[in-house]
Order: C-alpha cells, then sequence, then structure tokens
C-alpha cells in the first residue's frame, strides 16, 4: 500500500510540476529573469511532495474497518473515509490471507480485507459478491 500511495503521489506531483514549470520557465524568458527563482522551488516542492509518507504515519493510511452494505464498500481509517460502488470494482486480487480491491479509474483507491478479521457473514458470501472479479495469486 505503501508503494501505491508513493507511486499515486508521484504521479501527481509529477503532473503539477510541470503545470507550474511551463509558465515560469516562459514568464522567466519573455517577461523578467526573477521567474528563474520559480524553477527549483516548483521542482523541490514536487520532489518532497511525491516522498513515500514516513513509518510514523503510516497507521493513517491504512483502514481500521471495511464494511460491505448492499451496493457500496466502505472503508475508514484514523481520519478518513471512502465508499464506493461495488459496480465500480475492477479486481478482487486474493493473496491467501487477504484481499487486495482495486476499482475502476478515476474512482482508483484501493481497499485491503483480511480474511481472519471478518467479523459477519462468510468468506464464501464475500467471494459470492465479487465472483467475476476475483483473481488469485
Amino acid at each position: 500500500m505503501i508503494k501505491e500511495e508513493t507511486k499515486l503521489k508521484l504521479v501527481l506531483f509529477a503532473i503539477m510540476g510541470v503545470v507550474f514549470l511551463i509558465p515560469a520557465i516562459v514568464l522567466a524568458v519573455i517577461v523578467s529573469p526573477f521567474f528563474w527563482a520559480a524553477v527549483p522551488a516548483i521542482v523541490l516542492v514536487a520532489g518532497f511532495g511525491a516522498m513515500p509518507a514516513p513509518k510514523k504515519d503510516w497507521h493513517k493510511l491504512f483502514a481500521t474497518t471495511v464494511v460491505i452494505n448492499e451496493d457500496e464498500l466502505e472503508n475508514e481509517g484514523e481520519g478518513w473515509s471512502n465508499v464506493r460502488k461495488i459496480e465500480d470494482v475492477d479486481k478482487v486480487w486474493d493473496y491467501g490471507d487477504w484481499y487486495y480491491i482495486t476499482f475502476t479509474f478515476p474512482k482508483n483507491r484501493s481497499f485491503i480485507c483480511q480474511k481472519d478479521l471478518l467479523k459477519e457473514g462468510t468468506l464464501d458470501e464475500f467471494e459470492r459478491i465479487f465472483d467475476s472479479t476475483i483473481v488469485k495469486k
């Protein structure tokens, strides 16, 4: 999950960096050389923004609860929650002890479900819900 989060941040900050770099360079060439000072600042902000979260904050990235309600999946963590439609599930990767649920773009945040923490229902019921999307790893 940390790798996935870091990849997403890398892509987003790279796009954001380019969006801000192009105008800064154009302004530096056309208006004033003063705008060249913005170039290293933009590169640094984009670079530091794309770094992985520190280990002390990892607990904030992971869900503590995943709930399936009729046609929705909800996961919650410390200070956040996500709700996704079951119809938006792209794949459910079965890793033996846990599932990794991915969603179609642009709703591509993923969920992790640990099998031995199931509190209600059965694994068979879970697999019936996602039958056509389960991929064994």
